[in-house]
C-alpha cells in the first residue's frame, strides 16, 4: 500500500510552479520582494523537492526497510527517510514562519498532492 499518491514529473512542476508563484505574491503583498525573501523561497522549494524524493522513497521502499550488514546480520529498520521527511517539513514551516507567510493557498497541505483537485 502506498504511503500517498505521487505526481507525475509534469504534475510535479505544475503544482512547484504554483507554489512559487504564490508566495511570490504573498511577498510582493507584503512588499517583502528583495533578495533575501527570494532565496528563502528558493530555500522552501528546495526543501519541498526533498520532501517529494522522500514521499517517493517511502513509497517505494515502505516505512521499515530490510538490511543487510554484509557480516551476517539481517533485519529491518525504519526508512530514514520518515524521519527526514518530519524534519523537512518543520523546516519548510519554519521558513514561511520566518518570512511571515502562509502555507499557499491553491495548493492542499497533502505532501504526495492526493487532495488536489486542480491536478
Amino acid at each position: 500500500m502506498a504511503f500517498t499518491k505521487l505526481l507525475s514529473e509534469k504534475e510535479r512542476m505544475k503544482k512547484r510552479d504554483r507554489i512559487e508563484t504564490e508566495l511570490k505574491k504573498q511577498l510582493d503583498e507584503k512588499g517583502l520582494n528583495n533578495p533575501i525573501f527570494l532565496d528563502r523561497i528558493d530555500s522552501y522549494l528546495g526543501y519541498w523537492d526533498m520532501e517529494q524524493a522522500l514521499v517517493k522513497d517511502i513509497n517505494e521502499r515502505g516505512f521499515f526497510t530490510e538490511y543487510n550488514n554484509g557480516g551476517g546480520q539481517v533485519g529491518t529498520k525504519k526508512n530514514d527517510s520518515t524521519i527526514l521527511l518530519q524534519k523537512y517539513t518543520k523546516q519548510m514551516l519554519d521558513t514561511l514562519q520566518f518570512m511571515g507567510l502562509k502555507p499557499p493557498t491553491d495548493v492542499k497541505k497533502d505532501v504526495g498532492g492526493n487532495d488536489d483537485p486542480n491536478l
